[in-house]
């Protein structure tokens, strides 16, 4: 039977010290301080959680603007979880006799994917719209990967919806409108599943694209499209051509992080130690924020914000999904563990006593070594959300409406069917 539960304890690895400071400098848009501070944290991560450092040095990038520096960063994330993720079995069979902070930690599966997702933004932002393309690809195939390895029954995350409407408004913007509308549509697909498993509704600016581009090559479909959507004005193309388009991206709230729950099993042998990560949401964000933008010679444009993407959903229910083979790895470990303590008793005495003591001193130092895995990219933001607006071409003022205040964005040239990302950070602030 159990004996008790402890929860809530912290993992090995950077401590939660450290992230309220990184997330207090980001907050008061001290990027300088943020920088330098990770730099001289880098060994603070020791040395099985370079991944994590690599994820944090890159976000810590894009938030204080530097988008070239956070593509470089998420490059080297992408080739360390790839050579990670690919680790021959026998060095994860080592981490059955301690726990799984032996191991290198190689990521979530939605960590792995959303890699390749804020490069995606990150190339977006730099106007590298080809670049961009290539990472959205990148991130259909890694998704195509998982799949393969887990029963697709016991695997929700097939597909990251956000990452499939990002590519369709890339390919859209480079006047490539067949294949504009095939990801259009499976983002489409990707937001219905998104629907059932983590209650999101779809964006409102993708039921405008679909119907949009339905009526040019794929009038069958519109008749779904209606009893889905109902009657909505999506313009037409036509016009739609001699416009320019804006998108507006935006971080908002932070993700989960894990933390630990623990449980003591009685047995004929001693206590049994079995932990298991879990991931606690932290409240903060300020929901979606209103794109505007203003120029000299037209009226000023406003574009209001749909979530995209629910990172914080996600990464729960990916934690959910493949509970069962944490579970199995637990108890497959706990079980190695009592036969090791069980040989070394009967190894140290021939008298039953001292066997008992050593099983006893054994099993408490186990009580403190079994440890669940709680390493986490943290600063992921918990929430996605997306606005686009069409224009009129020539020069605009972009902000944002977010938590009551006004944020500029800059300055923008915009021409005829092209498209231009702007970012917004509300994560810490």
């Amino acid at each position: 039977m159990v004996l008790f539960s402890l929860s809530a304890i912290e993992g090995c690895g950077v401590s939660s010290g450290h992230y309220t400071r990184l997330e207090t400098q980001l907050a008061t848009g001290q990027c300088g301080s943020a920088t330098e501070y990770l730099a001289k944290s880098e060994s603070d991560y020791g040395t099985n959680a370079k991944l994590i450092y690599l994820f944090d040095k890159g976000m810590v990038s894009m938030l204080c603007g530097k988008y070239g520096e956070c593509v470089k960063t998420m490059q080297e994330a992408d080739e360390l979880s790839e050579k990670l993720w690919t680790t021959s079995i026998s060095k994860e069979i080592s981490t059955f006799a301690v726990n799984d902070f032996v191991q290198e930690y190689s990521g979530e599966d939605f960590e792995r994917a959303m890699i390749n997702m804020v490069a995606a933004v990150n190339y977006a932002l730099l106007g590298e719209l080809d670049e961009a393309l290539v990472e959205c690809r990148r991130l259909d195939e890694k998704l195509g990967l998982f799949n393969q390895k887990y029963d697709k029954e016991k695997n929700v995350y097939k597909e990251d919806a956000f990452g499939r409407y990002l590519s369709g408004l890339l390919y859209e913007s480079r006047g490539n409108l067949t294949d504009a509308y095939i990801d259009y549509r499976k983002a489409y697909e990707a937001y219905m599943d998104y629907a059932k498993n983590y209650y999101m509704p779809m964006p409102e600016p993708l039921k405008k694209d679909l119907v949009r581009l339905a009526r040019l090559e794929h009038q069958s479909d519109l008749e779904e499209y209606k009893l889905s959507f109902g009657d909505i004005d999506a313009g037409l193309q036509r016009d739609i051509k001699a416009k320019g388009r804006i998108v507006l991206i935006q971080f908002d709230a932070r993700s989960p992080h894990k933390e630990e729950d623990k449980l003591i099993i009685a047995s004929p042998v001693g206590p049994i130690t079995l932990a298991f990560p879990r991931f606690v949401v932290v409240p903060s964000g300020h929901g979606p924020a209103t794109l505007i933008a203003e120029s000299d010679t037209a009226a000023v444009v406003r574009g209001e914000s749909f979530l995209a993407d629910d990172v914080e959903k996600i990464a729960i229910k990916n934690l959910a999904d493949r509970r069962g083979r944490v579970i199995t790895k637990t108890i497959a470990r706990a079980i190695a563990k009592q036969a090791l303590i069980e040989g070394a008793a009967r190894a140290s005495s021939n008298s039953q006593g001292n066997q008992m003591l050593v099983r006893q001193a054994l099993n408490i130092g186990n009580l403190f070594l079994e440890r669940a895995d709680t390493r986490t990219w943290r600063t992921l933001p918990g929430r996605v959300y997306l606005s686009t607006a069409f224009v009129k071409p020539g020069d605009f003022r972009v902000a944002a409406e977010a938590g009551g205040r006004t944020v500029p964005l800059g300055s923008i040239n915009i021409r005829a069917g092209q498209t231009r990302f702007v970012f917004l950070e509300t994560m810490f602030n």
